[in-house]
């Protein structure tokens, strides 16, 4: 299609124009092949009266530079900025045509789409009718119009949220492709709306009058359009063929229906739910009565990681499945759930949500979703109910096991002496059981009291590859007697900060519980590499792999699949990693097996500058000191824990905390010596200070602890906006 033809069809201005106005832009049709033959509509900005600046040689020849001689219509678009810094996107509608948008500053705010995105609507319309233009309509181009059309003028009822104007516009759009597509003299509607009646004309001015004087018999085609609740008619006159357009007439009219619903939805909406829509942080989507999304907010894109522009006007089944299926149900009656999991890509996500649907006296006109992802406030939730277990637990079995230690450590003396006398060898039997057994009950006793204990024992420099061969004799001779393989591959790491005995006893637990996973035959595979400032430790086997049902809770106390387990290996494995500042998980290999990740801090060179971490943990009392370790690890945040209050001015060279944890015991002097070695350290007090100061930097939270107001302060404290946790 060539430019000046174009530019001489009054036809095709009216078009241009009414795009640009209802895309609220200024479009310009360029030619690489004719430079100085051009099209632009508006001239004048309709809300402010700017007139746009024509664009330059220089603008052009930028354009020109950009795109090939000849681009295809897929080609992407590009930025640009004129020579009086006005941004324009350009982008090809046909061979040797290319669009330029630009937009008035004062429609920067649009709120729903960008330029760019707008541009690319207008392309695709454009491109359909001057494909339409070229080699006349036929059934796809007719179908590729009308979905184009479609789009355009949902997308711009959506922008201008059902104002009268926007409806107009769309009108006004409607009325322009009707002539085009039909080649007709002129095109009207009219109808009757709350204001009055209403007539919109689009045309030749002069054949418009002559008809209204004349009115000549043959000349009109005329068709009823009728919404919801508004009544009117499309007319087109003196069409170029007639049979043709007798068959397209009723599709425009449905266009124009369409138009009347989704104005009247919009106003149904804005005098109902305002205030719910002015909730930024909700999702909200509006579907129409045809099933289709009509608005979304920019959180409901977020939701979705989808833009407007690739969601309004489409089917309601690119939503999750339990909203589809309500409203594909007309539901009636609000309806809500919590906790709902929606999986997104690879994440999974919680919400809570509620379907509206809006009503005008007893027919339902559309739905509003509004939807919260709350997988943040749960997750904190599920936190603090699991410290409030920690605590529950430790506080029962603590005690338990103080009581039990002291009778075994007296029966288990006054049987050695028992033993030493001249009794008979079956009493001796008998004897040498009961010290077994004792011992082993000893043993599980102080297994259970590990896992409450914070961090403890002789921490050295320690070399994991070292420490991994030097532990494979010992589970080498366990190995051979099922016949199972061993490889060991131990990338050179730096060194950790590290209780060598503690993390003995880890591997060992890990390795062995490999070995029996991996069965007869089977293989252990020991990999040790570095990965950043961790240093990553990986034990695996093609065992069956970890049951489903104890997935969830594999390190918690008591939770084993061994006939004679005592179910404390794991738990106990990942208390001591947890003290060393590292972190254990496991997950099962995509093919067959299972594998143990521990990952530990590389340990810091004695000349560098001390480590910043979140908390540093200082409460004597570890009923309470143990939770809050787990609920804050859990939450994500770094901690140290010193052995006492006493020892902080041990680890002022080592680490720089954002908080401080103390017990009620700190008293005035050792908060002065805290405010020594970290004077921008901030401070939250368990418990009823002694002296609690005057600083606004020290927080206090009373007993019993409440581990969800816990995280809310940490997070408050260390700068992180926190998640409400009550409903």
């Amino acid at each position: 299609m060539k430019l000046n033809h174009l530019v001489n069809s009054r036809r095709w201005v009216d078009f241009l124009e009414s795009t640009a106005m209802g895309l609220q832009l200024n479009l310009a049709l360029r030619s690489l092949t004719e430079p100085a033959i051009g099209l632009q509509a508006p001239g004048v900005c309709p809300d402010c009266n700017r007139v746009y600046p024509r664009l330059t040689v220089e603008d052009l020849a930028a354009v020109k530079t950009f795109h090939p001689r000849s681009p295809h219509q897929n080609e992407e678009g590009h930025e640009f900025v004129t020579r009086n810094s006005e941004p324009f996107f350009s982008l090809p509608v046909q061979d040797g045509l290319f669009l330029i948008a630009r937009e008035c500053p004062c429609k920067t705010a649009t709120g729903l789409l960008s330029l760019s995105q707008r541009a690319k609507v207008a392309q695709k319309l454009l491109s359909a009718f001057l494909d339409t233009l070229s080699e006349g309509i036929a059934g796809s181009h007719a179908a590729l119009e009308f979905s184009a059309l479609r789009q355009i003028n949902q997308i711009l009822l959506s922008l201008f949220r059902g104002e009268s104007g926007a409806s107009r516009r769309a009108f006004d759009l409607i009325l322009s492709a009707l002539i085009i597509m039909l080649d007709a003299d002129a095109s009207w509607l009219e109808y009757r709306d709350e204001t009055g009646e209403q007539r919109i004309f689009k045309g030749e001015p002069a054949a418009i009058a002559s008809h209204l004087r004349m009115k000549v018999p043959g000349e009109i085609l005329q068709i009823e359009v009728e919404g919801a609740y508004t009544k009117g008619s499309l007319s087109l006159l003196r069409p170029g063929d007639p049979k043709l357009a007798a068959s397209l007439l009723p599709l425009m009219a449905q266009e124009c229906s369409i138009v009347f619903e989704v104005e009247h939805l919009f106003r149904l909406m804005q005098s109902q739910l305002s205030r719910l829509l002015g909730a930024l942080n909700s999702a909200v989507f509006l579907v129409n009565e045809h099933m289709q999304i009509a608005y979304l907010n920019p959180a409901a894109e977020a939701l979705l990681h989808q833009s407007a522009f690739s969601l309004i006007g489409i089917s309601i089944g690119v939503l999750p499945q339990f909203w589809a299926d309500r409203i594909s149900n007309q539901v009636d009656e609000p309806i809500r759930d919590y906790k709902t999991t929606f999986h997104r890509n690879t994440d999974s996500i919680l919400l809570d949500w509620q379907i509206l649907p809006l009503r005008d006296d007893t027919l339902v006109a559309g739905w509003l979703i509004i939807a919260d992802d709350r997988t943040d406030a749960y997750h904190w939730q599920e936190i603090g109910r699991q410290a409030e277990s920690f605590t529950t637990v430790a506080s029962v079995i603590s005690p338990l096991a103080h009581e039990l230690r002291n009778p075994l450590a007296a029966a288990k003396g006054l049987l050695q002496l028992v033993q030493r006398h001249n009794d008979p060898d079956k009493v001796s039997g008998y004897i040498n059981l009961i010290l077994r057994e004792i011992d082993r009950m000893s043993i599980l006793v102080n297994e259970f009291l590990q896992i409450g204990r914070s961090t403890g024992g002789h921490f050295e420099s320690v070399t994991l590859s070292s420490l991994v061969e030097d532990l494979l004799p010992l589970v080498e001779g366990e190995s051979a007697a099922g016949a199972v393989e061993i490889r060991c591959n131990l990338e050179p790491v730096p060194s950790v900060r590290a209780d060598p005995g503690q993390l003995i006893q880890v591997l060992l637990n890990l390795i062995h519980n490999a070995v029996e996973a991996a069965g007869p035959e089977g293989r252990v595979e020991i990999d040790l590499k570095s990965q950043g400032d961790w240093i990553v430790l990986e034990v695996s086997d093609n065992g069956p792999g970890i049951e489903a049902e104890v997935f969830g809770k594999l390190f918690q106390p008591f939770v084993t699949t061994k006939e004679r387990g005592t179910g404390l290996g794991l738990a106990i494995s990942k208390a001591i990693i947890t003290n060393h500042f590292g972190k254990i998980s496991a997950a099962n290999l995509p093919v067959r097996g299972a594998v143990f990740s521990i990952k530990l801090p590389v340990e810091r060179e004695p000349n560098e500058a001390p480590r910043p971490i979140d908390v540093l943990l200082a409460v004597r009392d570890e009923m309470i000191a143990y939770p809050t370790e787990q609920v804050l690890h859990a939450a994500g945040f770094t901690v140290n824990i010193p052995k006492s209050i006493d020892q902080l001015s041990d680890l002022a060279d080592r680490c720089r905390p954002t908080i401080l944890i103390l017990d009620s015991a700190a008293t005035a002097k050792q908060l002065l010596e805290i405010r020594h070695f970290w004077p921008e350290a901030k401070i939250l007090i368990i418990g009823e200070p002694k002296s609690p100061g005057n600083s606004p930097e020290i927080r206090i939270l009373p007993k019993p602890l409440n581990y969800g107001r816990l995280i809310e302060l940490v997070r408050s404290m260390v700068g992180i906006n926190p998640p409400s946790l009550t409903h």
